[in-house]
């Protein structure tokens, strides 16, 4: 529906407005599912993303960003509504969010915008409560949005042509499966790859979780490796393992590391190529300035550099550490390619989005308003502190919840044997040497621990809702597993969640 342009002009045209720049006429938050800092120009070292690296050239970009969590759910959640994982609860595989909390959808409907999204489903799916504020919340299959949707989600744009709007986006695209297994095979055949006759073989095999572990473990690397570089998520092979992580003493593993490296980088570029599309299709209808667009991520993936593989319940800098890149030419013009150092999170995005929309935020959350920063008026405090949750994938076998207390250049993670240290880690970020400091530097491990205590005492949870009974989730109960459609199933096995 196009509202008329009186209309418009009283609620665009100046209220909120910051130096005489009013309202953005539009608002879109872009979700790269699973990429890393270090695959985004001009955030890392990368210069795999050019369009992204053009974007950043003209606005501002966020060198030290860190997720919620290290993975979609309550990452996700968090960038919603402002809330620690711990305050929104929604990680659990059968929590929604509970109804008195705003979300960034709800607040902007209400101020005028009209709001759009369009996701790939599994742990962004409308039942853990993402669809409330939205006045569509459309789904694609895992990978389907940039492959085949591309049109579909322009032409709404243009559709959309002259009207405010918040539009979220999300994709899949660099998550696990990351493809090339072809194109490995043909450049490496001495690697002995399985052929697409053997593929078919495993396929029909049908072998069921509880007799792979009698698989030889060397099949059992073969399939792995291929589940990896599969180029659907519907093609993982029952033969295999959620994760690459126990075959680290494979004398292929360097290889194997860098066509993992190779598929996930691809994958990138063509997020990065959606994203070139997106702007200019904006430009074509002559609405990029007036653009406010958010890029970032819900979490990053690791690759072997600590022996570990994904991000399921790890808590290394290259799964915490996420881009942010913000555009808004006709007010962020004067301070165009700032970067800004220190630490910045998650939790601070949903108050900073809509500050510079002029759009009053909801009093929920510890986040910080970031808009003095983005707009060159501040500086993040060198000594600012953040403290992701490190939590395990909702369905499966969980793991206590662990933080990890970031002050650069230090990192500690509160102890777990999966961690290699049961007793807890001190890392020194800048020395990238993945040695454990614990012992040496006791009197950090003692402020970040003190830290992470104090972080917590000062949250302030909200109970979620059991999404099956629309009651409040019982604290005492042991949360039993959501019961999942077919479809469900599928995708979340597709997505490596799943055996």
């Amino acid at each position: 529906m196009l509202i008329g342009a009186a209309l418009l002009l009283v609620l665009f045209g100046g209220c909120g407005s910051r130096d005489g720049v009013g309202r953005p006429g539009r608002i879109i938050l872009v979700s790269m599912d699973t990429v890393r800092a270090d695959a985004v120009s001009g955030v890392g070292s990368a210069d795999a993303t050019p369009e992204i690296a053009e974007i950043a050239r003209h606005g501002v970009t966020f060198r030290r960003f860190f997720a919620a969590s290290n993975y979609t759910l309550p990452s996700h959640m968090t960038l919603f509504t402002g809330l620690d994982p711990e305050e929104h609860g929604v990680y659990r595989g059968v929590a929604s969010l509970a109804p008195e909390v705003r979300t960034l959808a709800e607040v902007l409907r209400e101020a005028g915008y009209r709001t759009q999204a369009f996701h790939e489903g599994g742990y962004v799916a409308p039942r853990f409560g993402f669809e409330r504020g939205f006045d569509e919340y459309l789904g694609f299959a895992p990978l389907e949005m940039i492959r085949e949707q591309t049109q579909r989600v322009m032409e709404w744009v243009r559709g959309a042509a002259g009207e405010p709007y918040f539009l979220f986006l999300h994709t899949y695209h660099a998550h696990a499966p990351y493809g090339g297994y072809g194109r490995y095979r043909d450049q490496s055949p001495d690697r002995g790859l399985l052929s697409e006759s053997r593929i078919a073989e495993l396929r029909a095999l049908n072998v069921g979780a509880p007799d792979r572990a009698a698989l030889p473990r060397e099949l059992r690397a073969e399939c792995t490796l291929y589940n990896l570089l599969a180029e659907t998520w519907r093609d993982p092979l029952d033969c295999g393992d959620e994760s690459y992580s126990a075959y680290t003493d494979s004398p292929h593993l360097a290889a194997d590391r860098a066509a993992m490296l190779a598929g996930y980088q691809h994958r990138i570029r063509e997020i990065d190529a959606f994203i070139g599309t997106l702007r200019e299709t904006l430009e074509s209808l002559g609405e990029w300035e007036d653009t406010l667009l958010v890029l970032t991520a819900d979490h990053g993936e690791a690759f072997f550099e600590y022996g570990q593989h994904l991000h399921d319940y790890l808590p290394w800098e290259e799964v915490l550490w996420v881009p942010l890149v913000i555009s808004y030419p006709e007010l962020l013009g004067a301070v165009a390619g700032r970067e800004v150092q220190g630490l910045a999170g998650h939790a601070d995005l949903m108050r900073s989005l809509l500050v510079l929309a002029g759009v009053e935020a909801p009093a929920q959350g510890s986040g910080i308003d970031l808009s003095p920063v983005i707009l060159g008026e501040a500086e993040l405090p060198k000594e600012r502190e953040i403290f992701p949750a490190i939590l395990r994938a909702a369905h499966l076998p969980q793991q206590p919840l662990r933080r990890v207390a970031l002050r650069e250049p230090l990192q500690y993670v509160e102890g777990h044997p999966e961690f290699g240290d049961d007793a807890g880690l001190l890392l020194d970020l800048a020395a990238r040497d993945g040695l454990n400091r614990r012992v040496e530097r006791p009197e950090d491990v003692e402020a970040l621990r003190s830290a992470i205590a104090r972080h917590r005492a000062e949250l302030k949870p909200v109970t979620p809702l059991d999404f099956r009974t629309g009651e409040r989730w019982v604290e005492n109960e042991a949360p039993a597993g959501e019961e999942l459609s077919d479809d469900q199933r599928e995708q979340l096995r597709g997505l490596g969640y799943l055996r």
